[in-house]
């Protein structure tokens, strides 16, 4: 017996019901590791001290997917201390004791003189819904059916008594379970469970029998659907445990609702006494619920996959599917009525905590990691057994805080040791893998041949100016394997140095399967293990007692635990640093001393930062200077500027505006199969909902592309919020994006004209984000100076307090706006290079787009260039197009220029109090651009330090005149002339 229930989060949940032990696809077929270890554990008596070996076989039970047999938990019964470590190692554990005790489940304990055989019977108790159940992460997002299956464990079949088979005969179990029981009426506000608090209560329902004993049923109607089930089963990607309940329905329903003997009694009629959806939703009193949801979406499935495989049998006769689309849309309907569930997650690693985990790891052995004594292991080294450190875990939790995949992603990666070629980290480059298992791959089946094709971490990914070494995924939801085309050195030089230990302490001659490296193999589908590949795993630890192969992969319960000695160190330094503000990331269980409860989730820790940049496929020798601290800008050609670029991108982005309105007005006028092809969007719906409405009327330029809404659909041009269905049709939920943010925006169109004011906008962006990560590097900085300042007690306590907790909101402030602007650099990128495509496909002559500036052909670049430089492109931009200016960058300029003219004995105008804010402005675009055209880059960062000065290059008397002359002269609109025969006058002397 068992049953499957889906969690208010969508999850599902395994309950065993059952007198065996079971797996999570409700067979008895328990792995062998999985049954050693149970066997362990009950030949341990109830007053026998236990060991590291019995806690090592209960976290096996865990990994291994095992859920207990509630009967054996009480029978044998099963070592407190064992269900201690279980419940206090487990999510659900904490949240389930933590809600009960704040419901007074445990207040009559108080009042008695022992309460160890209390304790004891609570534990167990609790170890029903840790060790017999599976999926559930805290009691908050459980269904209520759960909640009553579980309880129904102590009932007798008839619901009128405890059941004392499980039970016993004495009072204190059933006092316990009394308690729980009422504890969990109050929790979730259910009267029906209150009376299931006593004796004498009417049957609460029968449950369905378990899928093992379906399988071997001898009613020729089940075995009927099971052949079906095997032909679904071999292509379907469906948890297998989703699909069997709904089998298990399916075949309920035919039989009692039904009175079929055959699926061919019932697939040609089309009106039926009772739809499948009707029919659940009777059986559950009429309620509708989420979990109803996925057992009819599971069967929906399933009963198409029935009627493919009757098709070529009908002879032509018309065949209806047992479970209609329609009723599964009317379902899906009724249930979007539903409360919202909780949607509260697991907590991501505050931003403060962040730099004390990456000191705590980069200690490495001669640190915390090495020192504490938690991630050692024995090893023979020269004939004799030594503890030594490995550093496998903390390796993990490192590459964590650099790249943005999920750990099991991480602990799954190939330590390429079977390739031909190797990425030798130390030298930053490729090499022939010299190995002990080298080519291991190539003579297995010819693969791990060169470098863009080997099966390790580093992979060559092809790249327009020099191949990028990323990392190899072979993992994920689905098995199927991806490339991050990242480059990131500090990544690929802690794989390289956790391979060489592998390779010296922990060698491996073959590979593992996914069966030995997916966790509870048993609950995935055999075409998605089937998928995957085999490794040599990176993350393997040495063989143990239940994983008795090498090779092994660390397992989750061994980073889980591994994780909350880490939050432990970061607590601890914490509140040694910040004694007024100190922090409980985890509690410490009473007896063991180990940290359980822990207030952040390994599930949600991600690492933040440079995702999308990075993904944007930056070259090699570029990606981590864009990342850091240079000066970029973005360019759409590969040429060196001219010296009068700068001065010319008035004049130019004022000649390009002819050909941009021409591109708006064609537009207006195309259809909508002729604006697909002359013109990019970052969302494939931009473009076909611009013709929709059509209100082509309101297309209008934002100077680098097109809103198609005249500015008023700003309120929905963000991230989508909900997704919904309608009437047939789509009525989405999308949140708002900034004003003048219309880069992130999902209406926005660009195109081909507007290449130029993307790259200017680009380099704009780059410069923002280098100005972000100063910002960083300034609120650690002071942070720290904050530290040391009361370490040496020049402040309080409390102004610390006050000033850190301060810079933790401006750091997050200052985090928040990197996302959004490496997002936005990644958008400018993909829009021109889908312009540049554009432009590559049509030949002169076709079409209006190719009335650009700079029609050539060309694709996006990234160059680096002075700080100077890139604020008198910006500000020389913003001139013509606010929104490629920025003040705080044209302030930077002006100093820039103020410190070589104050150096050089000229007055700057920015100093003149005597003229207007306009003439001000004017002259120092002169004087800006006249410096950048006039000087190599890097005479002015001379002439900005003082080492070198303007009459040192005979350029003083002409940098006086031009500014007189701009001063003395009318202020032209911009656009209205030329403004380059100022500079151009200047620049022939």
């Amino acid at each position: 017996m068992s049953a499957h229930f889906t969690s208010t989060s969508g999850t599902e949940i395994f309950l065993n019901l059952s007198k065996e032990d079971r797996a999570l696809d409700g067979t008895p077929h328990v792995p062998p590791n999985g049954r050693a270890a149970i066997e362990l554990i009950r030949s341990l008596s109830a007053k026998a001290p236990i060991t590291a070996e019995h806690l090592l076989a209960a976290d096996t039970i865990y990994d291994e997917g095992v859920c207990l047999s509630p009967y054996s938990i009480f029978e044998l019964p099963i070592h407190r201390d064992i269900c201690v470590h279980i419940n206090r190692g487990s999510d659900l554990g904490w949240s389930l004791r933590e809600a009960l005790d704040e419901a007074g489940a445990f207040d009559f304990i108080d009042k008695v003189r022992d309460r160890s055989t209390y304790d004891s019977t609570i534990e167990r108790i609790l170890a029903v819904f840790t060790m017999s159940a599976a999926g559930l992460t805290s009691i908050s997002e459980a269904p209520i059916e759960f909640i009553h299956a579980v309880v129904d464990i102590f009932r007798t079949p008839d619901g009128a008594d405890w059941n004392r088979k499980i039970l016993g005969v004495g009072d204190v179990s059933v006092q316990c379970v009394s308690n729980v029981i009422r504890a969990l009426s109050k929790i979730f506000n259910d009267d029906s469970l209150l009376q299931k608090a006593r004796k004498h209560r009417r049957p609460s329902g029968s449950t369905n029998p378990g899928f093992h004993a379906f399988q071997y049923s001898k009613d020729a109607l089940d075995q009927e659907l099971l052949g079906y089930f095997r032909v679904f089963m071999e292509t379907s990607r469906m948890r297998p445990p989703d699909a069997q309940s709904a089998l298990q329905h399916i075949a309920g329903w035919l039989k009692l609702e039904l009175s079929c003997s055959s699926v061919l009694e019932i697939i040609y009629k089309k009106d039926r006494p009772a739809t499948f959806t009707d029919w659940m939703v009777r059986k559950n009193n009429g309620q509708v619920t989420r979990t109803i949801l996925t057992v009819v979406n599971a069967a929906r499935k399933i009963s198409l996959s029935i009627t493919e495989q009757l098709f070529d049998s009908s002879s032509g006769q018309t065949m209806f599917d047992l479970v209609t689309e329609k009723e599964l849309a009317k379902l899906k309907n009724k249930v979007k009525s539903l409360p919202k569930p909780d949607s509260a997650r697991a907590r991501p690693l505050a931003e403060k905590f962040v730099p004390i985990m990456r000191e705590v790891l980069e200690e490495g052995a001669a640190g915390w990691p090495g020192k504490s004594g938690h991630f050692h292991e024995e090893v023979i080294i020269g004939g004799k057994r030594r503890s030594i450190y490995c550093p496998v875990i903390p390796s993990l939790f490192q590459v964590m805080l650099e790249i943005p995949l999920r750990m099991v992603q991480i602990r799954r990666l190939d330590s390429g040791e079977g390739d031909v070629v190797n990425f030798n980290a130390d030298t930053m480059e490729w090499e022939d893998n010299e190995g002990a298992i080298a080519g291991y791959w190539k003579s297995i089946n010819g693969e791990g041949t060169s470098k863009s094709h080997a099966r390790g971490y580093a992979r060559e990914v092809y790249d327009h100016i020099k191949p990028i070494v990323g990392i190899n995924v072979n993992t994920n939801k689905t098995g199927e394997p991806y490339i991050l085309p990242w480059f990131i050195p500090k990544v690929h030089k802690i794989l390289w140095d956790l391979r060489k230990w592998q390779e010296k302490y922990n060698p491996i001659s073959q590979h593992i399967t996914p069966k030995q490296y997916v966790d509870a193999s048993s609950r995935s589908p055999d075409v998605t293990l089937e998928e995957m590949p085999d490794i040599i795993p990176i993350a393997r630890l040495f063989p143990n007692k239940y994983h008795d192969y090498d090779g092994r992969v660390v397992t989750y319960t061994e980073l889980h635990r591994a994780w909350g000695w880490i939050l432990q160190e970061i607590q601890r330094r914490w509140n040694l640093r910040h004694p007024g503000n100190p922090v409980v990331l985890v509690e410490l269980h009473e007896k063991s001393k180990q940290p359980g409860r822990y207030r952040y989730s390994i599930h949600g820790f991600r690492v933040r930062g440079l995702s999308n940049l990075r993904r944007g496929g930056m070259p090699l020798d570029i990606v981590m200077r864009v990342a850091g601290h240079k000066s970029m800008r973005m360019a759409i050609y590969y040429t060196e500027p001219h010296a009068l670029e700068i001065a010319h991108a008035i004049e130019a982005a004022v000649a390009n505006a002819e050909g941009q309105r021409q591109y708006i007005d064609d537009l207006k006028k195309a259809t909508l199969d002729q604006a697909l092809g002359m013109s990019v969007s970052l969302h494939s719906a931009a473009i076909p909902e611009a013709y929709v409405s059509q209100s082509q009327v309101q297309f209008c330029s934002v100077a680098i592309g097109i809103c198609p809404f005249d500015g008023t659909r700003c309120g929905d041009g963000g991230e989508l919020l909900r997704k919904e269905v309608s009437g047939g049709g789509e009525k989405n939920v999308y949140g708002p994006v900034e004003r003048r943010n219309c880069i992130m925006c999902r209406h926005f169109i660009s195109g081909p004209p507007f290449l130029m004011e993307l790259a200017a906008y680009g380099t704009k962006l780059c410069e923002r984000r280098q100005y972000l990560v100063q910002e960083q590097d300034r609120i650690n900085d002071l942070v720290g100076a904050y530290e040391v300042a009361l370490r040496d007690a020049k402040i309080t306590q409390a102004y610390f307090e006050n000033q850190t907790n301060e810079l933790q909101v401006d750091l997050l402030q200052v985090t928040d706006e990197l996302v959004v602007v490496e997002n936005s650099i990644f958008n400018v990128e993909l829009l021109c290079n889908a312009s540049q495509r554009l432009l590559e496909e049509t030949s002169a002559g076709e079409r209006e787009v190719l009335l650009i500036a700079h029609p050539r052909t060309s694709v996006v670049e990234f160059e680096e260039i002075s700080e100077f430089k890139q604020s008198v492109w910006i500000t020389a931009h913003g001139r013509v197009h606010t929104i490629l200016g920025d003040e705080r960058v044209e302030r930077k300029r002006d100093r820039y220029l103020e410190l070589i003219a104050m150096h050089s004995d000229v007055r700057p105008p920015s100093l003149l109090t005597h003229i207007s804010d306009s003439h001000r402005r004017r002259a120092m675009d002169q004087y800006a651009s006249f410096i950048d055209a006039k000087v190599p880059a890097d005479d002015i960062q001379r002439l900005i330090d003082g080492s070198l000065r303007l009459q040192d290059l005979g350029l003083k008397e002409q940098v006086r005149e031009l500014i007189d002359v701009a001063l003395s002269s009318a202020v032209p609109l911009v656009g209205a002339t030329p403004e380059r025969n100022l500079l151009t006058n200047e620049m022939s002397v």
